[in-house]
Parts: structure tokens; sequence; C-alpha cells
């Protein structure tokens, strides 16, 4: 699942293929992706981990497919290889498997992970927070509780939960055999909201979906937000759910290519919902 650096600033990208360095290097691996700071200091990072960066505004930002934060060892900030993004032809066999930064290099730390026992008091909070009501906080306690096939991400930032994201199976009368999920609820924490955790909960909630098999996804929300991610409305697919909603409200996205061609109906959420 993405875990993402923001560096001090000022910062900035450095890419290179052959030309040898003239800056000291901090090595993380094989060359090819620096992060450059004012004082000359070109740090390595793993490049074949790295699923997106940029350093637009300032500083530079990493987002890496594979690497987990484990804590402060010795002075310095410790990830490591959980997972390859890249195939196993692809990869270099001097990478490295752990990346090693100076807390002076970092301003932030932020990684989408797998919801773990002694999050429920934390998530709870979240929802509490986000929604000013206790109300998605019971819905998501009942649903822990009563259903065994969830999705139930949590982001960090600097190791501190501040956003949730819980998706569980819903159906089609007609459809039996279509495993589907629907989204509900998703909550970030009011002192962090429009600073991408969202977006991060919703991409790896569905990459997360797909990698379990599920064929499409289906959310009630803000129509301004989720058709970024590929939702369009639900009535394309002649789908529709029991809550009288505003148009466009109710939407859907497949997973899966035509997954939704032909089916339509009633969507049916799990009786936690009321």
């Amino acid at each position: 699942m993405p875990l993402v650096i923001d560096f001090v600033s000022p910062s900035s990208l450095l890419r290179e293929r052959d030309r040898p360095s003239q800056l000291p290097i901090v090595g993380n691996g094989p060359p090819g992706t620096f992060v450059v700071l004012p004082e000359g200091v070109k740090i390595s990072l793993p490049t074949d981990q790295i699923v997106s960066a940029d350093d637009g505004d300032g500083h530079a930002r990493v987002a890496f497919g594979g690497m987990s934060f484990v804590g402060q060892q010795d002075g310095q900030l410790v990830f490591t290889r959980v997972r390859e993004v890249l195939p196993e032809e692809e990869l270099s066999p001097a990478r490295s498997r752990v990346m090693k930064l100076d807390p002076a290099w970092v301003t932030s730390i932020s990684e989408v992970r797998a919801e773990r026992p002694s999050d429920v008091a934390a998530i709870r909070s979240i929802n509490v927070a986000a929604f000013g009501r206790p109300a998605e906080a019971d819905l998501v306690d009942r649903l822990r509780a009563e259903v065994s096939e969830l999705i139930s991400l949590v982001a960090e930032e600097n190791g501190r939960i501040v956003g949730h994201i819980l998706f569980s199976p819903v159906t089609l009368a007609r459809s039996p055999d279509l495993n589907m999920m629907g989204l509900a609820p998703m909550a970030v924490a009011p002192t962090h909201q429009r600073r991408g955790f969202g977006s991060m909960l919703v991409r790896e909630g569905l990459d997360e979906c797909a990698r379990r098999g599920y064929a499409a996804v289906v959310v009630l929300g803000h129509v301004a937000f989720y058709p970024r991610f590929g939702f369009v409305p639900a009535s394309r697919f002649g789908l529709s759910c029991k809550w009288n909603v505003p148009e466009g409200a109710f939407m859907a996205v497949e997973l899966v290519p035509n997954a939704l061609r032909g089916r339509g109906g009633i969507v049916h959420y799990h009786d936690a919902f009321g």
C-alpha cells in the first residue's frame, strides 16, 4: 500500500541515468532518483519502488508502492521493502531492502494500511469527528462485528491515524453471482481534510477491492469528489439504491470491464445500514 514522504522545503527531485554525481550521495539504492537538499546533499531513493513523485510546491513529495515505515532506529527513520512494484525481471540485483533517512530531511510520512485490532478506538474517534455525530462510527462497529468480508483501511501521518475507509459487500437480487462492494463510510480528521488523505484512501481501497476479485464498487457520496476515481452515476448501469438521494449521488465504478453490463436493479446493503 502506498507510503508518501514529504521532504523539507526547499528540496527538489533529480533523475540521473548515466551521468556520475558531483554531489555527496546518501545511498538507499542504485542511482536513478534523488532528492536534493539546499546544502548539496543528494539522497538516493529506491527508484523501482516509486509510483509518483513531484516537487511543484517547493519541496519533494515521493510515493512508494511497496515500502512500509518501521520507526526510528539509531536516530534514523527506517523503511522496509514489503512488496515489489515491478516484475522481477525489471528489478536490479543491487536493490536495497531498507531505506534510511535522517529525520531532519522529512516533514511528514503518510501511509495507507489495513486496519489492525489496536486501531478500533482511533477509527471510531475519526468517524465521530469527521461527521460530527456517532452514527457512522456506530455503523463501522456494527459492520466489523457482523460482516467477515470487509476491507477496512486507515491513513496514517507520522504514525497517527488521520483517516479511515470501509468497504462492505453489496448484492443485486438478479445477479447473486456478481461480487460487488459498497464504499461507506469514508472519514478524514477535520484537521487533515483537503490534504489528499481521502484520495489516498479511495485509490488504495479500489485497488484492494480489485486485488480481491471484486468486479464493481458503489458509493453514495459527493458528485464533485468521486468521479475523479472513475465513478459515474449508477443509473447508467441501471442501478439504484433504496434511499431517496439527489440525482447522480449514487455512483458506481467497474473494476472489471463490462462487469455491470446488462445487470441493473436495486443494490442491497447489509442490514446494519438500516
